[in-house]
């Protein structure tokens, strides 16, 4: 008996399905997960998400890769309490400071943000792994399964105290 390859609109079909179920059954966290599998089937884009400590220079990155020298919020403390999904579009005049505010609204899950990035790709920049603000949000974190590519960002102190004490236990175990 020969088995059909599934096709992209099959596959969509099949997870809406999966994700009326879950709703159906209450399970509303792996819904979301089905919904956003189907949303990467949908949109055939490239997504880079960065991913990181609070202050590692997530945003900051992601500024200088989009040519903007402010959108997304930036600070020694910790600015992006929710993460942001940037796709391509056309943007709307918005006011920078109450988008700036809208990042640290503890009542939304995430904010999705049409700029003018190349067709086709996207970014996602998520609050830090270590925010005490966003608590479990990212291991949660239903977005990060749109990625194609993960930018893990450090700073240099975090890096250059892990290489100190990697060194220090190689030289203890010789």
């Amino acid at each position: 008996m020969a088995t059909e390859e599934p096709s992209q609109v099959n596959l969509v079909s099949y997870l809406v399905n999966l994700y009326e179920t879950f709703i159906g059954y209450g399970d509303k966290p792996n819904a979301e997960i089905l919904n956003t599998l189907r949303l990467k089937l949908e949109c055939q884009e490239v997504v880079v998400a960065c991913y990181g400590y609070v202050s590692s220079g997530k945003s900051r990155l992601l500024n200088v890769l989009m040519d903007e020298d402010n959108l997304l919020p930036v600070s020694p403390l910790s600015s992006s309490m929710n993460s942001v999904y940037i796709r391509p579009g056309k943007s709307l005049n918005i006011d920078r400071e109450q988008f700036q505010a809208l990042c640290q609204d503890p009542n939304l899950e995430y904010l999705e943000l049409f700029w003018a990035t190349p067709e086709g790709l996207s970014f996602i920049d998520t609050s830090g792994i270590d925010s005490i603000e966003s608590g479990n949000k990212q291991a949660e974190n239903s977005l990060l399964l749109l990625a194609d590519l993960v930018i893990y960002v450090t700073d240099y102190n975090r890096i250059s105290n892990r290489v100190s004490y990697g060194r220090a236990l190689n030289q203890e175990a010789v």
